[in-house]
């Protein structure tokens, strides 16, 4: 692997649809706090400190609304399959991710007519394999994000994303009654995440996420259709509706738990 950020295709669409690739790795929501040596925010005494008590029992109520810590801890490892559809740009596909902890993924994803690109990580190093690029390793913030959101039991973690964060006024979007988190990780970036009243489920999540171009963009994700996959609660369409360039929908067709995973199939 030549160790440099990773490039930005030569079509006009290149830098779009290589963001698109990092959007569709968030399969589930479960991110976990930046890397040690990611930027850190401000170290004022309200950043530092941490959710506050009605912020860390939404997030306990979503660690057991989605099946409890000990059966997210029972499944090792997850391979899903799902077909995604992208109205902006015009493309559709298939994407296969296959996810083992602690935060390995391997990823790949059929593009229109066959272009494939492959992204992976083994927990430390992470890379992407695309056409005209050849493979190329992240580095710096792009391959610190895409290692977190490789993690199967991220959602573990959420008190530990946070420098600050407390609930907010609840909210309506739709049909669905909202509880309101708000508040600035540790990155010092704003993310506001609404969990659905009835089921204590994440719904809708507004946060910046860095493209390919080591730019931030504001998005804005919605997860729907949770389904039980062996006591695990797993969102079955994801859909992302900004920034509008990269707006996509997602439909989950198959997940599966305890597959091979080997090491040598990150690396």
């Amino acid at each position: 692997l030549r160790t440099r950020p990773v490039p930005i295709a030569g079509s006009p669409r290149g830098p779009v649809i290589l963001a698109l690739v990092c959007a569709l790795l968030t399969l589930t929501p479960a991110v976990r706090l930046a890397a040690a040596d990611a930027v850190k925010a401000p170290e004022t005494s309200k950043s530092a400190a941490g959710p506050d008590a009605a912020a860390l029992e939404v997030f306990r109520r979503f660690v057991e609304a989605s099946g409890g810590e000990p059966a997210i801890r029972k499944r090792a490892s997850r391979l899903t399959v799902a077909s995604f559809e992208s109205p902006t740009l015009g493309i559709k596909g298939t994407l296969e991710m296959l996810q083992a902890a602690p935060r390995r993924m391997l990823q790949k994803m059929i593009i229109g007519n066959g272009m494939s690109i492959t992204m992976g990580t083994d927990g430390k190093v992470a890379w992407m394999n695309a056409p005209g690029v050849g493979v190329q390793q992240m580095d710096g913030l792009q391959r610190d994000q895409f290692i977190e959101e490789s993690d199967l039991l991220g959602l573990l973690d959420y008190p530990t994303r946070f420098a600050y964060a407390t609930v907010k006024d609840p909210t309506k979007i739709g049909e669905i009654d909202c509880v309101v988190v708000s508040g600035i990780s540790r990155l010092g970036k704003p993310e506001t995440m609404h969990f659905a009243k009835d089921t204590g489920l994440l719904y809708r999540w507004d946060r910046p996420k860095l493209n390919p171009a080591s730019e931030w963009s504001d998005t804005q994700t919605f997860y729907e259709d949770y389904r039980d996959v062996d006591g695990v609660k797993v969102p079955f369409k994801i859909s992302q509706k900004e920034p509008a360039d990269q707006a996509f929908v997602l439909i989950v067709t198959s997940v599966k738990h305890d597959v091979d995973a080997g090491e040598d199939r990150f690396k």
